[in-house]
């Protein structure tokens, strides 16, 4: 990927594949297939685990203005104390253990456990499904209504599938579309996109810091 190529994307997963770095064979079993090719997991060759944490919180954050409920409220808050060194693992741990227990019991639905970071770990790999996690819980709760006009009509079958590729509702793939190509930038009024390929530029010379940038 050139430096020219890199913002033509509008999507976070291949500009992870290419921070990924290449894979030797033989290649980890598991693999997250979408747009651009098959990211592994494992450490990448051109980014930091802490500047993916950083890139996950950016995402995370765009959660912030939705009214979830404790425990995920909880976890969300932990997370991004966590991402700006202002919470340490154990905290930000036993906040999802909690999250997890209210799955387990019935009182929170699966969805926001899905964003829960620390399931992922900090690699390009988790940080492409942890920014899928974030775009799907948007669009569950924004086009919540025709959704459920769907799914009332969906059968076992049907609800199967859309563990795939989400439900067939134009608003629900339009709002995740908006969500992963926006998700290379921070929210909060700044935008800071994953950065571009090594040697491209740099914060000194007018270009702009992202989540895999050097630390």
């Amino acid at each position: 990927m050139t430096e020219a190529e890199w913002p033509a994307w509008d999507h976070p997963h291949p500009l992870l594949i290419f921070l990924r770095g290449p894979v030797d064979e033989p290649r980890p079993s598991s693999s997250f297939n979408a747009v651009g090719g098959a990211l592994y997991p494992g450490p990448g060759e051109h980014v930091s685990p802490h500047k993916l944490v950083r890139f996950m919180a950016a995402c995370a954050s765009r959660l912030e203005a939705t009214p979830f409920d404790e425990p995920f409220r909880g976890v969300l808050d932990t997370f991004l104390r966590y991402a700006a060194d202002e919470a340490d693992r154990p905290e930000y741990a036993e906040a999802g253990l909690r999250l997890q227990a209210a799955v387990a019991l019935g009182h929170v639905d699966a969805l926001p456990a899905s964003v829960d970071a620390t399931g992922w770990a900090p690699d390009p790999f988790g940080a492409s499904s942890f920014a899928v996690g974030v775009a799907w819980m948007t669009a569950h709760h924004r086009a919540r209504d025709t959704v459920a006009v769907l799914r009332a009509a969906a059968t076992e079958d049907d609800l199967f599938e859309w563990g795939f590729g989400g439900p067939p509702d134009p608003h629900w793939q339009a709002v995740v579309a908006e969500e992963l190509r926006d998700g290379r930038v921070a929210p909060r009024g700044r935008r800071q996109p994953l950065p571009p390929p090594p040697g491209g530029p740099s914060v000194a010379d007018g270009g702009r810091a992202g989540a895999g940038a050097p630390r």
